[in-house]
């Protein structure tokens, strides 16, 4: 089974880190992480990999112009 990987343009790692981060929640000052909600841990990978469903994250639908 080869699962299809989202490339959210918004999508970053941290050094090796496992976690996947998200640059517009990281500009914001008031948040206190900038974890991207859109992520699984991957048992094949050992690392958290972007879900099937990022497209529906709020805040990439308003950067992308959308509602």
């Amino acid at each position: 089974m080869t699962a299809r990987k989202e490339n959210c343009p918004f999508a970053f790692r941290k050094g090796n880190g496992k976690n996947v981060h998200c640059t517009i929640i990281a500009k914001n000052p008031l948040a206190k992480w900038d974890f991207c909600a859109y992520q699984h841990s991957c048992c094949n990978t050992g690392r958290w990999e972007a879900t099937s469903n990022p497209t529906e994250c709020e805040i990439r639908r308003k950067e992308q112009g959308g509602k």
